[in-house]
């Protein structure tokens, strides 16, 4: 049985289409109708509903692919169809479709290069960079290309710090930030690298507690610092540092008990 969310988007989608017929050479409608097949291709992945997800992100790739080679001088077109290649639907686990999440990474990465290329300052072309770079390096790691992931990780890094400088009370940006230095902290891990590992994180801590101890009672901002303290707390243990280590714990348990429950988590997908 339908849900009423899952109505509205169906007349949503025929009301779009039928403008389109009726006005073809509107390109907004084209263009919203795309970002609502993306829309549900989100909320069909949160709700474990895979395959037909994919579906979904196709039919929206597609209308977004159609757009761009029909106005290929229209900015706001590659931007939205390299948002929309940046959408995952696929778990961690599905392995078969890694590698088509990847040539979807790898094509949003080169339309963002086009954009930043021909818009070097604006910032929303940089910040998509960045999260397609941290997106490909995690598929990449998780096929066991470490050497690729690292360079990705500290490309997006390359936009990432720059645009937290600039914009410090934009939340986004320095979690993201946040988010690739600790990505890379678990590849250099991998690799055997322990003193990288814990210099970055060490400074992922230092950055990112500055802006969570403002607002201390933000989940995201908990959850990210209680990540990064047990990741530092395992690369220590590694190091044979047992004090650090625990030490690095008792922070992680103590960033739990602000306001509400927290735990250690990866870096979102």
């Amino acid at each position: 049985m339908k849900g009423r969310s899952e109505e509205y988007r169906e007349q949503a989608s025929a009301v779009l289409r039928e403008l389109i017929e009726a006005d073809p050479g509107n390109v907004e409608y084209r263009l919203e109708l795309a970002q609502c097949h993306r829309n549900h291709a989100r909320l069909l992945s949160a709700d474990g509903q895979t395959e037909p997800a994919r579906a979904a992100l196709q039919a929206a790739v597609e209308l977004l692919d159609q757009l761009v080679a029909d106005f290929p001088d229209v900015p706001k077109f590659q931007y939205e169809l390299a948002d929309t290649l940046c959408t995952s639907v696929e778990s961690a686990k599905t392995g078969g479709s890694r590698s088509e999440r990847q040539a979807r990474l790898e094509k949003a990465k080169t339309i963002c290069e086009r954009l930043i290329a021909a818009y070097p300052n604006t910032s929303e072309y940089q910040a998509l960079m960045a999260a397609s770079l941290t997106r490909l390096a995690r598929t990449q790691e998780e096929q066991r290309q470490l050497d690729q992931a690292q360079h990705n990780y500290e490309r997006a890094r390359q936009y990432q710090a720059p645009l937290a400088k600039r914009f410090p009370s934009v939340s986004l940006y320095r979690l993201a930030y946040s988010q690739s230095l600790h990505g890379l902290a678990l590849v250099e891990q991998q690799q055997g690298r322990l003193a990288d590992a814990r210099e970055h994180l060490e400074k992922a801590i230092d950055d990112f507690s500055q802006y969570a101890d403002l607002a201390p009672r933000t989940p995201q901002y908990r959850r990210q610092m209680v990540s990064l303290y047990m990741t530092l707390a395992r690369i220590l243990t590694q190091s044979d540092e047992p004090a650090a280590a625990s030490e690095a714990r008792a922070k992680a348990t103590s960033m739990m008990g602000r306001g509400g429950r927290g735990g250690p988590r990866r870096p979102p997908r």
